[in-house]
């Protein structure tokens, strides 16, 4: 008989005692934790989880976001604007959600460290959790640009296929 467990943004089916048990032991031993944010309410719901989850096993939580070079450049050739400035702008825009969810996060006694890249998002989140040998990523299951398209957005989907770790992701 399945057990089932409610959260606020998700629920959660365990199959066995013995599905329990290893899943307590997986989580237990969490040290390293990757949230990529971009605002997204999923993104908000996802970090909400993090910091469950870093304040109960104690780990270090790396909050990524990363500033897509493409979008840029098509934002600046959209707009006849320097890309240098464009740049400029998505960087104080980074960090600004940086600062913010790291407020978020100051109701919890958690080792946080900010992580602003640029890049191709899913490369740049794949590669930190393995430069930084992640336990986990937890993730908003779209971001800004995929609200309602689909039920799993580009970048997670690349994310779940190319991370060496384990993903959770959150709707």
């Amino acid at each position: 008989m399945p057990t089932y467990f409610r959260s606020e943004c998700c629920l959660w089916l365990g199959m066995s005692d013995s599905f329990r048990r290893e899943s307590a032991r997986f989580i237990s031993n969490i040290k390293t934790i990757v949230l990529p944010v971009d605002g997204s309410k999923n993104a908000d719901r996802a970090a909400n989880v993090a910091f469950e989850i870093a304040e109960m096993t104690s780990a270090r939580l790396l909050i990524i976001h990363v500033i897509d070079l493409g979008t840029v450049q098509q934002v600046a050739r959209a707009s006849g604007s320097d890309s240098l400035m464009i740049l400029q702008q998505y960087v104080t825009y980074g960090n600004k959600i940086l600062q913010e969810y790291k407020s978020a996060a100051q109701g919890y006694k958690l080792q946080v460290e900010l992580i602003l890249e640029r890049g191709q998002p899913s490369d740049r989140i794949v590669n930190l959790a393995r430069e930084t040998r992640a336990d986990m990523i937890i993730m908003g299951s779209q971001g800004i640009g995929g609200e309602g398209r689909s039920r799993i957005g580009s970048i997670t989907d690349l994310v779940v296929h190319k991370a060496g770790c384990a993903v959770l992701i959150i709707k």
